[in-house]
């Protein structure tokens, strides 16, 4: 998804640090709640696994 803010202002609007949203750009792991502030920011919902085994990471 296209962003027209730099990181700086997106962090600002979401009250998150810029390492947090370019740790969030890189796909680093992030806790959840600036993850969901991020998110909103953007119009976006976060959708988590109801546990770890849920996960899919790819592969065979």
């Amino acid at each position: 998804m296209a962003c027209p803010w730099i990181q700086r202002e997106l962090a600002k609007r979401a009250d998150a640090s810029r390492p947090t949203v370019a740790r969030i750009e890189r796909g680093d792991d992030v806790s959840t709640a600036p993850l969901a502030k991020v998110a909103a920011v953007l119009g976006l919902a976060v959708a988590l696994p109801a546990s770890r085994n849920d996960l899919d990471v790819g592969g065979s």
